[in-house]
């Protein structure tokens, strides 16, 4: 289908507990699951594996396993000991796309093996905050910002309001990179022993090197 092949959410907020969604393919948004406008489904030992969302070319597409979107009211979802691997979108977000005002909560849950042909190959987040609690980020690639990617404005945001408690993130694709500091208008921090002045965005030794959009 084009959105949510494996199952769209309206206005709904189903109660889902030890679900496979595996191998659904969209054309636009969610392979595995899309929640639009007013749907926050509650999701207990699910596993999304081998999902693909294909990008026709408009920039919200993707979420190969998931995508969450608000529009006129939230989408937020809540995730316990969830599954997400191997799948796949044509743009953003391979793993999990939220876009727009979409605030999910994820427990323990893993990202593994999950690739975007552009941003987040685990998660993507745009306009958006989820809650990250115990959650593990392995292998995921993408051109840039391997793991999840924030607009940073949202990941100074997330931290301040502690959304985000422990993220563990091993080998994932920073291709996006290249040595530009944060916070220091894109100056570069190679040929620089210390940026002067400090970046204003982390505390030395944290964030030096990280892209503008806060990729990791």
């Amino acid at each position: 289908g084009a959105n949510g092949a494996g199952m769209f959410c309206f206005f709904s907020s189903p109660e889902i507990m030890y679900c496979t969604l595996a191998s659904n393919t969209a054309g636009g948004e969610g392979g595995g699951v899309r929640c639009y406008n007013n749907s926050s489904p509650t999701l207990t030992h699910c596993s999304f594996s081998n999902n693909t969302a294909y990008s026709s070319g408009g920039y919200p597409n993707g979420g190969g396993g998931m995508y969450n979107q608000s529009w006129e009211h939230p989408s937020s979802p809540t995730l316990t000991n969830c599954t997400f691997e191997n799948n796949t979108a044509g743009f953003n977000g391979g793993g999990m796309y939220n876009f727009q005002n979409s605030y999910p909560t994820l427990t323990g849950c893993t990202f593994t093996n999950n690739t975007a042909t552009d941003n987040g190959g685990g998660v993507f987040n745009w306009h958006s905050t989820p809650n990250f609690t115990n959650c593990v980020f392995t292998e995921n690639t993408t051109v840039g910002g391997g793991s999840f990617e924030f607009h940073l404005s949202h990941a100074l945001n997330a931290i301040a309001a502690g959304r985000i408690n422990c993220a563990v993130i091993t080998y994932s694709s920073l291709a996006r990179s290249g040595g530009i500091s944060v916070g220091t208008g894109g100056v570069a921090r190679f040929g620089h022993p210390r940026l002067d002045p400090s970046p204003d965005s982390f505390e030395e030794l944290y964030g030096l090197t990280t892209v503008g959009l806060y990729a990791m």
